[in-house]
């Protein structure tokens, strides 16, 4: 993916369903290529999310995220697969997981 930046979300819950993913939905630069969460779920329905608004947008990349493994059981992991980190948890944990994105995942 030549020139797209490759997006890293952390923290899925109700703001990044509601106004984070669909943003990235919408651009032509950027692609979500890694969805994490405490709780598994949350970033599994974040990434449905994501492929549905895809497609309804009409976005080329749609079939390859419908086929991509971008859940990531530690934010270490999807912090070496991406290029920039969306940091979506409390402002408490901005600072802990900033540096995480920083070292790209070598603590």
């Amino acid at each position: 993916m030549e020139g797209i930046i490759k997006v890293g979300v952390t923290g899925t819950g109700f703001i990044t369903k509601s106004s984070h993913v669909p943003g990235f939905a919408k651009s032509k630069k950027s692609v979500i290529a890694g969805f994490h969460d405490v709780k598994k779920e949350l970033a599994e329905e974040a990434k449905a999310l994501y492929i549905r608004l895809l497609a309804k947008n009409k976005k080329p990349r749609a079939r390859r995220r419908e086929q991509g493994d971008d859940g990531y059981d530690s934010y270490e992991a999807m912090v070496k697969a991406v290029d920039v980190v969306d940091i979506m948890y409390p402002s408490k944990y901005h600072l802990d997981n900033l540096k995480v994105a920083l070292t790209k995942g070598s603590t």
